[in-house]
């Protein structure tokens, strides 16, 4: 065999974690608000609090919070008429999102790369 014959490169994929950032992951708000809930499983977010946490404007995260609830990311509630929202109690969905903030460490890839 010559050194020069190329080799197969097997490649690992999890297609369980690649869906949760292809499906739900679809932008950075999203990305980050999904780490947020995978970090602090038993914690509610207003609003207001994911986008202090995540440093993006309220109106944006309201919007990207309301696309997870749709998605069946997270749960939604309003006790005293102020909208909350937590990771989901889908224990499939729940270990996916656990697994991917444990994976990631807030911010796309390619924002990560090229902050200065």
């Amino acid at each position: 065999m010559s050194q020069n014959t190329p080799r197969s490169a097997t490649v690992t994929v999890d297609l369980p974690l690649l869906t949760v950032k292809e499906r739900l992951a679809t932008n950075n708000i999203k990305w980050e608000l999904l780490v947020l809930f995978g970090r602090h499983t038993d914690q509610s977010f207003t609003p207001s609090q994911a986008a202090l946490h995540v440093r993006r404007p309220p109106a944006a995260v309201a919007i990207e919070l309301q696309d997870l609830h749709l998605l069946g990311a997270i749960m939604s509630g309003a006790p005293n008429g102020e909208p909350h929202y937590r990771l989901t109690s889908d224990t499939a969905i729940r270990a996916l999102i656990i697994q991917f903030a444990t994976n990631n460490s807030g911010q796309p890839r390619h924002r990560r790369r090229f902050a200065a």
